[in-house]
Formats: C-alpha cells, structure tokens, sequence
C-alpha cells in the first residue's frame, strides 16, 4: 500500500513537472475535471501512504546531525512559509516561492531524526520533488500564486500567528496522530 500510495501521490505531482503534460491533460477534458482527478488521486495516495507506513524498516545510517532539540523552531519556519505562500505578504513577495522553502524545511527536518526506511523515502521524495520545482519554474513559466497583489503587512502577521499555532498544535498532537512525541 506504502509504494502504490508513493506511485499516486508522487507520479501526480512530478507529471505535471514536465512542461507541456498539464495542457495536454486538461485539453483532454477541462481544468475542472483536471483538478479533480488530481486531487483524487492525490489524497488517494496520502490515504495509502499512511496506511501503508511502517516503522519497523530501520536504516543503518551513518551519523546525521539531528535537528529534535531544533524541530520545534523548524517546524514554526516550516509553517510559516507554507501559510505565507498562500497570502500576498511581503515574506512571499520577497522569496517568491515560500511554500518550495516550507516543504523542505519539514522534510529535512524529519529526515534527521528518522532512521526508518518508509520516512527517508517519503520525506526524501518531498524534499527531492520540491528542489526539482524550484529548479523547473522558470521552464514550466510558473508564477507564484496571488504575485499580482500586492504585499500587505497584515497578511505577514497572519502568516507568523497561523505558523505558530499550527506549531504548537501539530507539536502537541504529533505524538497522538503520529506516534513520535514531539513536545
């Protein structure tokens, strides 16, 4: 269930890496049906992944700098990029792709605390199909979301308050939806 949900979840978001696949699948139907089918079978492959995810496949990993005793500030990073990519705020109009920054910072983080197999592949994936998107934008002739609004202070505010809630409440539940304690 682990690899199919993998096949799912990855293969929909790499496709549409390559330049010119998106067009050709939404020439087929319409953006609507599109978007649909790519978010059914991407929570299709979230759903086996976790149903699939076993920690017992250990990894002998030679010694990694681990980052728990930093993970909480990380994460708060981590969010908060995540929440301001979807704001016109003035850390987005700055980085221009926070959310790119966001999901690699979660990533590396769980990568240096996890010597299970299923977390390196799925971690490392996140990690590897995020730096592919950062290197492909300008080929793709991607622009960030909401880049032609311009930047407002609130929506920064907003952005820190929701990461550090999000910190905070995901750090408190982590244990219970995950089974690693966090804080």
């Amino acid at each position: 269930m682990f690899y199919l949900g993998m096949g799912l979840f990855f293969g929909t978001h790499g496709l549409m890496l390559v330049p010119g696949i998106r067009r050709q699948i939404v020439g087929l139907s319409s953006e609507t049906a599109y978007m649909g089918f790519y978010s059914l079978m991407s929570l299709a492959g979230l759903v086996l992944i976790a149903l699939g995810y076993e920690r017992h496949h250990l990894l002998n990993l030679p010694s990694l700098p681990n980052l728990y005793q930093w993970s909480p500030i990380i994460m708060f990073l981590a969010f908060w990029m995540i929440i301001a990519a979807n704001l016109p705020c003035w850390i987005k109009h700055w980085l221009k792709h926070p959310m790119t920054i966001g999901i690699v910072l979660w990533a590396l983080v769980h990568l240096s605390v996890s010597s299970n197999l299923h977390a390196w592949l799925m971690f490392g994936t996140f990690a590897v199909l995020m730096l592919v998107a950062a290197l492909t934008v300008g080929v793709r002739g991607k622009t960030p979301v909401g880049s032609d609004r311009p930047p407002k202070g609130i929506f920064d505010v907003v952005a820190v308050a929701v990461g550090a809630a999000l910190t905070a409440l995901v750090g408190y539940l982590h244990g219970t939806w995950f089974g690693v304690i966090v804080f």
